[in-house]
């Protein structure tokens, strides 16, 4: 069995459609192009802020450890400020705790907590 096609022109109404479908086409075409680039840029800028977010916390996280080692060398030189004005012959048991605690700890002053000296830049 043979099946035959009959090709016909398209007349003026299938000819308007076929340009309006190519017009609509067109700009759905042009509109997501605009739309993936909208997501690229979207993409770069979450990228920039993500790596800004990392580089604030880091420091913070920095600002945090040396407020801890300032305080800490604070109170070791409080406690030798003290000890200092003593009068021969006196021990100051909360020099020696003092002194004895942030041995252990590490913190001296001019060193931050646990020996690690760090250097901002």
């Amino acid at each position: 069995m043979f099946l035959m096609f009959q090709v016909v022109a398209p007349g003026a109404a299938g000819a308007a459609d076929l340009d309006r479908t190519t017009r609509e086409r067109n700009e759905a075409l042009k509109e997501l192009k605009k739309v993936k680039d909208q997501l690229v840029q979207s993409e770069k800028s979450r990228k920039t802020l993500s790596e800004e977010l990392q580089k604030v916390r880091q420091e913070a996280r920095c600002a945090v450890e040396e407020g801890r080692s300032l305080r800490g060398r604070a109170h070791l030189a409080e406690a030798a400020q003290r000890h200092a004005h003593m009068p021969d012959g006196h021990e100051d048991s909360t020099w020696k705790h003092e002194t004895h605690k942030h041995a252990v700890r590490g913190a001296r002053p001019g060193n931050s907590v646990g020996g690690v000296t760090r250097v901002r830049g």
